[in-house]
């Protein structure tokens, strides 16, 4: 295949662009597809509940159409979908990229291989966000840790909650989000605030990673995010 039927196979035709928000090429599904965050989404204090992803831009159907070839491809075609991934890296030489900018893991396998994407592309910093704890936990009873260049952020089900960074399990193996905590949790040692929402509404940047790429970093356990 060329390099322009990948980028279209996946549903990537603008691949290295990413959205307003990141600096980085991405990784996404539609929230329809979440496994743990389908029901959360039904809980009203959950972070699910207020899921960006079912707003905006995601909701434009040239944008759920892309999401759907890459779910499918997670479904029929794994081994197809971490063969081109690891290509678009590798050729476009990305430096950073995040997997599920929007929904989240499918299955195990699916973990495997988005792994094994890392392995293949040493030079690449990925983060990968999630709330499918069995597969981490799996992952990690299988294989011990994760590529040393894959930062996975386990995502804290509840607003002002921090229950998952308090797993001897978990400890040193992941770091953390949480949303809104409150200023006493967010002192804790190796808690940030994302800076992308506390910038003014006026500057260009507002809502933007900007240089910041502290979720890829390991060396921050949790990193709060603002409602938004």
């Amino acid at each position: 295949m060329t390099l322009q039927q990948i980028k279209k196979a996946i549903g990537k035709g603008n691949f290295p662009k990413s959205n307003t928000k990141l600096t980085f090429p991405d990784f996404a599904l539609s929230p329809k597809n979440c496994i743990t965050g389908r029901k959360l989404s039904k809980l009203p204090l959950s972070t699910c509940s207020i899921c960006y992803g079912k707003k905006g831009n995601y909701t434009f159907p040239n944008v759920e159409k892309s999401c759907q070839k890459r779910k499918n491809l997670i479904d029929k075609e794994l081994f197809n979908l971490e063969t081109w991934l690891i290509f678009l890296l590798k050729t476009y030489h990305v430096e950073y990229f995040r997997f599920f900018a929007n929904g989240d893991l499918q299955s195990f396998e699916n973990l495997v291989s988005f792994a094994k994407v890392a392995y293949s592309c040493e030079k690449v910093n990925f983060w990968l966000s999630t709330k499918e704890v069995k597969f981490i936990n799996k992952y990690l009873e299988t294989f011990g840790t994760f590529p040393e260049n894959l930062n996975i952020r386990l995502s804290n089900y509840f607003i002002n909650s921090i229950k998952f960074n308090n797993s001897v399990f978990l400890k040193d193996k992941v770091t953390f989000s949480s949303v809104n905590l409150d200023k006493e949790k967010q002192g804790k040692k190796g808690f940030i605030t994302c800076p992308a929402y506390r910038k003014s509404r006026r500057t260009s940047d507002f809502g933007t990673c900007g240089s910041c790429k502290a979720c890829f970093s390991k060396k921050v356990l949790n990193i709060n995010y603002i409602k938004h």
